[in-house]
């Protein structure tokens, strides 16, 4: 599909651009914290991060200079999430910079290379989390950022960076000529000149090759090194179910919350709890925040909460193939718009 050639930003509407790094391929599931409130203590991000996934630890840092923390999550996807999500929210009066924590080795920092892709011709109110949440269904995508001129104006191009060249080249034709909110988009592969590692992220990189649309060997769905998603944590938990409850009720209450697509529901009668699974993380993330002490059946108050003690299931895994690609894509920017928006109502 050609859809024409994008516009090449120049060099001086590029002048003092950054890109975050990505995480250090060990890192997957860690993100910095910063812009803390000095009464934050670890328990309260840990439950805020929540929100994301399952946080499996965090630590909070607070000194006269600044204050900071980081948090672990229990899978790479929930990381994506809380990047794309929490960034920008406000958590005790002060708006949060979420991001990929820094390659702690300094080798590694050298070593790393990203591969960049152009986007152009979507809605000016795009933003670039939006576009996060779209490109992110490859797990290796770093940033998104949509590209201002001299005068701070949108350009109407952006650009989303990865770590996995394969990711990269999937993305530039995959998600070319897809549909983003009603507009199609045009993807193609940008390259820095700029040698791997930090030189690639310098302040002083200014200068792009040409954009271009080779022609490219049929890719392996799988990327050597890919963490694939783990479908355990699309399953939210649910309690303190009254026994009337049956399969039916619990569907026909998700199913009104518009959280997105329901694979499967369970009942655990003699436990008084049971298990709703959804087709992605993101649409089970929104779910618990909409659905969680909600009155239901019988004007009982159920909660809804990440499974506990994860049960790693990567075999019943497989990378998502090109021709379902963009309505994966798409149903995560649906959802990731919901989660925002309730954030907002929520003081977030």
């Amino acid at each position: 599909m050609n859809l024409g050639k994008p516009q090449t930003p120049s060099s001086s509407q590029m002048r003092g651009k950054t890109f975050r790094r990505g995480p250090e391929p060990s890192g997957h599931c860690r993100v910095f914290v910063g812009n803390l409130h000095p009464a934050i203590t670890e328990n309260i991000l840990k439950e805020f991060f929540t929100i994301a996934g399952p946080v499996h630890s965090c630590a909070v840092f607070h000194n006269d200079e600044s204050h900071y923390g980081n948090v672990v999550f229990e899978n790479p996807q929930s990381a994506i999430i809380a990047i794309g999500v929490l960034n920008g929210a406000s958590l005790v009066g002060k708006t949060l910079i979420v991001s990929w924590t820094q390659p702690t080795n300094p080798q590694e920092d050298q070593t790393t290379s990203y591969y960049f892709v152009t986007v152009d011709e979507f809605l000016p109110e795009i933003t670039g989390d939006v576009l996060y949440a779209y490109f992110s269904v490859y797990d290796s995508c770093v940033e998104a950022t949509v590209i201002l001129d001299e005068n701070s104006r949108p350009m109407g191009t952006a650009l989303v960076s990865f770590r996995s060249q394969q990711h990269a080249c999937r993305a530039a034709h995959e998600l070319n000529g897809t549909m983003l909110e009603g507009r199609q988009i045009i993807c193609a592969l940008f390259q820095f000149p700029a040698s791997p590692g930090r030189a690639a992220h310098s302040e002083n990189s200014h200068h792009f090759f040409e954009l271009s649309t080779p022609e490219l060997p049929v890719e392996p769905f799988h990327v050597e090194g890919e963490v694939l998603p783990d479908r355990h944590f699309n399953l939210i938990l649910v309690s303190k179910l009254s026994p009337p409850v049956t399969q039916m009720h619990m569907w026909t209450f998700f199913n009104s919350l518009g959280a997105g697509t329901i694979e499967s529901c369970n009942i655990v009668p003699e436990k008084n709890c049971g298990f709703v699974r959804y087709s992605s993380q993101y649409e089970a993330a929104l779910a618990i925040i909409k659905g969680d002490y909600r009155m239901f059946f019988g004007a009982a108050k159920i909660t809804c909460h990440w499974t506990e003690w994860p049960n790693k299931i990567h075999h019943m895994c497989s990378p998502v193939p090109p021709e379902l690609t963009a309505m994966l894509a798409s149903a995560r920017v649906r959802a990731h718009r919901l989660l925002k928006a309730h954030l907002r109502i929520s003081g977030h």
